[in-house]
């Protein structure tokens, strides 16, 4: 089925697999097909999802404290980006794919949390 043939490869490089996981569960996926799908910022979908603030922006990284590194909601996008799973329409800026909008339907995101 197409459920099975879009988990199977994600499912394949771990990291993909928790970031899609991280991004059903603050329902992004879902919020992304929103007003038609249009592209919407990294700040929109963050509000959108309830994200914390925090997740806000890109990565902050202190030479002092390497403990204190804030991956958010926009490292999430680039690594999803990357893996053709949204589409970066601009800088911070995301609009759903083929694959995004199959991730939004429950058959989908059951595939992936029981995986």
């Amino acid at each position: 089925t197409g459920v099975q043939t879009c988990a199977l490869p994600i499912s394949a490089k771990t990291s993909g697999f928790a970031a899609i996981r991280v991004c059903i569960d603050l329902k992004l996926f879902d919020k992304m097909q929103e007003d038609g799908g249009s592209a919407k910022s990294v700040e929109q979908l963050a509000k959108m999802t309830g994200a914390d603030p925090k997740l806000l922006g890109t990565f902050n990284y202190n030479n002092h404290h390497e403990d204190r590194i804030l991956i958010g909601l926009e490292r999430f996008l680039k690594h999803l980006a990357t893996a053709d799973i949204v589409e970066e329409t601009n800088t911070d800026e995301y609009a759903p794919n083929a694959v995004s909008t199959l991730l939004a339907t429950p058959p989908a995101q059951g595939v992936i949390v029981n995986w």
